[in-house]
């Protein structure tokens, strides 16, 4: 979008943008499709809002995603092997015990 730079310089959308940034320089560097994650527990609003505020302003909102915390240790598990024992102790340490999988 074209006011895109104005509205993204505030400081809950500005570190995504310049990821995006980054993303869009590896793609031309690379040809390899420059993509952003933000990766949190699935009850952070501010996160979530975040993304969403900056997925309006791409013409391809598909390149920044929010995955949570939790996904990635239940798809660590099922898995299996060694990333179980990984997804009990990440879950340990930064999942509280009521979000818990």
């Amino acid at each position: 979008m074209d006011d895109a730079a104005d509205s993204l310089v505030g400081s809950a959308t500005n570190q995504l943008w310049r990821g995006l940034m980054l993303a869009s320089l590896v793609e031309s560097e690379t040809g390899a499709r420059g993509r952003y994650a933000v990766v949190s527990t699935t009850d952070d609003r501010a996160a979530i809002a975040a993304v969403e505020s900056v997925q309006e302003q791409m013409t391809d909102p598909e390149r920044l995603f929010f995955v949570s915390l939790e996904s990635l240790v239940t798809i660590a598990r099922s898995v299996g092997g060694e990333l179980i024992e990984w997804a009990d102790t990440f879950e340990l340490r930064y999942i509280p015990p009521d979000r818990a999988t």
